[in-house]
């Protein structure tokens, strides 16, 4: 049995049968709208969540106006937004399809059937809003429209019952087209799907939108920079901001009230709240690093460390046993060693100690020959774990 040579001499080749590649279906998410869209062809945060398609397949006339083309469904409602890039609009054709327009084109189960069925549509919308529609006639009252010339173009916005309530899961035939005219005649048209130009006849290369389910809002996470303080210059927190609201840290929680509110900027070591207050209608949701949401106020915790900017103590232990001397010059000299947050290392005359990060280390006994120390002028430099020194010069005599 064969598929196209029936005489079974496929060795000439001349019977062969004829193989056309096409791309794949287009495809993209329809997500359910938390908050239908009003239709009056302005963009409002409703479409935020929706993703975004574009008619990018040139199938008639030379590159025009093109779009980028949004879903949103809810109930039993398809929504549509098209923003159309066109700066030159023009509706003087007496057809309706060679007019600046976009065409919605919706199979609402996604049947593929090729011609069209009772319930598929193709929706034409102008620039200026005037309607004509392909299908049956019962299409044209499924349709709500309205559109809006802006800079640069013009935006189409619909809703469209799509004769039943789909659930998460179910697939939605779609294409959209644009149209764009000049001087009365249609020189570009331009879709996302169906690469042939005849979705105004089958709707068996339309695109397939997925019904997906709403989408949780992005964490809105403020940037917080915490540059951490020197001895010379004080540490800073800043960047705590969302959406243009006022900065501000608080010093500290005490049952659940704020005290000590600091105002963003030069602020002393220690730990510090970090908060953050939504304009109205504003939701935030915790995000990475961020501990709690406090009636409505994002926060989270920030550490400005604490400094050691005092430098060592040292000074010369009394008694013949230790010192030999006085006043800077000695025959034998001990010295004791003081830091709060440890003594790291010492050097004499560049000769290096390490002390262990001691608090109360000493250094004994020092004459000519030892420990570095030299007859004549000495330099003791104690260095402490911050980084902090403290020299101290001496003479030693034979």
């Amino acid at each position: 049995m064969s598929w196209n040579d029936l005489s079974h001499g496929q060795e000439d080749g001349e019977r062969f049968g004829v193989v056309t590649l096409i791309g794949a279906v287009a495809t993209t998410d329809v997500v359910e709208a938390a908050d239908a869209p009003t239709i009056d062809g302005a963009v409002d945060e409703a479409w935020d969540s929706a993703t975004a398609v574009t008619t990018d397949l040139q199938v008639e006339g030379t590159p025009g106006a093109s779009a980028s083309v949004r879903y949103l469904w809810q109930g039993s409602t398809l929504y549509a937004l098209a923003e159309v890039t066109d700066p030159e609009l023009d509706d003087t054709a007496s057809n309706p399809w060679e007019q600046d327009s976009v065409e919605l084109f919706v199979d609402p189960t996604n049947e593929k059937n090729g011609p069209y069925t009772a319930d598929d549509g193709q929706y034409r919308i102008s620039a200026t809003n005037a309607l004509s529609f392909g299908g049956e006639a019962s299409v044209a009252d499924r349709l709500t429209s309205a559109t809006q010339v802006v800079d640069g173009g013009y935006v189409v916005e619909a809703s469209i019952d799509l004769g039943y309530a789909p659930e998460v899961g179910d697939l939605v035939g779609l294409d959209a087209q644009v149209n764009d005219a000049a001087g009365g005649v249609r020189g570009s048209v331009r879709t996302w799907a169906d690469p042939t130009g005849r979705g105004y006849q089958s709707t068996a290369r339309w695109g397939v939108g997925t019904f997906v389910e709403a989408t949780e809002p992005a964490a809105v996470v403020p940037a917080v920079d915490v540059v951490q303080p020197t001895c010379e210059t004080p540490g800073s927190i800043t960047g705590v901001e969302v959406d243009g609201v006022a900065r501000y840290v608080i010093k500290d929680w005490v049952d659940g009230k704020a005290r000590g509110y600091v105002r963003a900027g030069e602020v002393d070591p220690g730990t510090y709240v970090v908060r953050a207050w939504p304009e109205e209608g504003v939701t935030l949701t915790p995000g990475e690093g961020w501990e709690s949401i406090f009636q409505g106020r994002v926060q989270t915790v920030v550490t400005i460390d604490d400094l050691d900017c005092t430098a060592p103590t040292v000074t010369v232990k009394p008694g013949a046993h230790f010192t030999v001397g006085s006043d800077g010059v000695y025959s034998k000299v001990s010295f004791k060693l003081y830091d709060a947050g440890k003594i790291d290392r010492l050097t004499l005359n560049g000769k290096v100690k390490d002390l262990t990060d001691n608090r109360w280390p000493d250094l004994n006994f020092v004459a000519p020959g030892k420990f570095g120390a030299v007859e004549g002028e000495n330099m003791l430099v104690v260095l402490d774990v911050a980084g902090n020194t403290t020299t101290v010069e001496f003479t030693l005599t034979d």
